[in-house]
């Protein structure tokens, strides 16, 4: 059972899940012999029974999580000075592909479009649980990027509360709405096009920049042309024009900065919203938080991101 608890001070949120110590770790192990793999063809009573398979035989799998990070069950409820609160969701793993390497930069344009909608799948799967109040779809690659096994995958956990971060986003765009009658992530991608230093990348329907103010090296955030708060919303030919970008700059990524571990993760509301813009950002686990970042919150980022943009053009 997971227990999510708060802490006073600093206002902090933390899922303690000492399930997820006991997952399987295949990272470095024998590249040569993928005979154990548990999402790899041939293994598939290594994981839960699916629950949403493309093609026959699969290209994709989405499976309950194993090791959940937290499960549909009530935990503790308290209050005072150790404040601990009922939390319930889902923890569903998405394999990417049958093919064990398939990682997103290595991937066929039309695979990642399936897995994109794949993504919207679970998003919309997730949501019809009455509790649940956000789904996060996000991909880690590689052992520093918390990956714990080799084959290329992504996961979505459903959580019956808004997290801290996403909830000072909301009320940030929100105030910003009120103040200006507008949507701030519109004028913010309005302001990049315009100045174009950060701006990596631009389709019809997508714009990928280093944000002004980014917290670690070389991460970039990748936003929809026009307004929208749901990812699951993307039209046909969005899907196109998002995978090939996609494709593009995690292709930049393992060249330019010789195949770093990363972070991918989805921002985006189940509903529509004037003043929020779903997003996403992918970032580079190429430097560690020390001394300073942990103890007053305030990143040190070494690499500006002007520079990301010229490296990753």
């Amino acid at each position: 059972m997971s227990d999510l608890r708060y802490d006073i001070l600093t206002g902090n949120t933390v899922i303690i899940s000492e399930n997820r110590s006991s997952r399987p770790f295949d990272i470095n192990l024998d590249k040569n012999d993928l005979s154990n793999c548990p999402f790899c063809p041939g293994n598939e009573e290594s994981t839960p029974p699916h629950l949403f398979s493309k093609g026959a035989p699969w290209t994709i799998r989405v499976v309950p999580n194993k090791y959940p990070a937290l499960n549909n069950r009530l935990s503790q409820n308290q209050v005072g000075l150790f404040p601990s609160r009922y939390i319930t969701g889902n923890h569903f793993v998405i394999i990417d592909s049958d093919k064990h390497y398939n990682y997103l930069h290595c991937m066929d344009q039309v695979d990642i479009v399936s897995l994109l909608c794949t993504y919207s799948w679970v998003m919309k799967e997730l949501y019809k649980e009455k509790t649940i109040k956000h789904v996060q779809v996000f991909k880690n690659y590689k052992r520093n990027g918390g990956s714990s096994l080799e084959h290329t995958h992504s996961q979505a956990i459903s959580l019956s509360f808004i997290p801290k971060e996403l909830q000072t986003q909301l009320n940030n765009a929100k105030n910003f709405y009120k103040e200006n009658n507008t949507c701030v992530y519109c004028k913010m991608i309005e302001k990049e096009l315009e100045d174009g230093s950060r701006v990596i990348m631009e389709s019809d329907h997508f714009v990928a920049f280093a944000p002004y103010a980014s917290l670690l090296p070389y991460e970039f955030s990748i936003y929809p042309k026009l307004h929208s708060s749901n990812f699951s919303s993307m039209t046909s030919s969005q899907h196109i024009s998002l995978s090939i970008m996609l494709k593009t700059l995690l292709s930049k990524l393992y060249i330019n900065l010789n195949n770093p571990a990363y972070n991918l993760y989805i921002n985006s509301i189940n509903n529509e919203k004037n003043y929020f813009h779903w997003g996403i950002r992918v970032v580079p686990r190429v430097a560690i938080q020390a001394g300073f970042e942990l103890s007053t919150g305030i990143m040190l980022n070494t690499i500006s991101p002007e520079k990301t943009k010229l490296i990753l053009t």
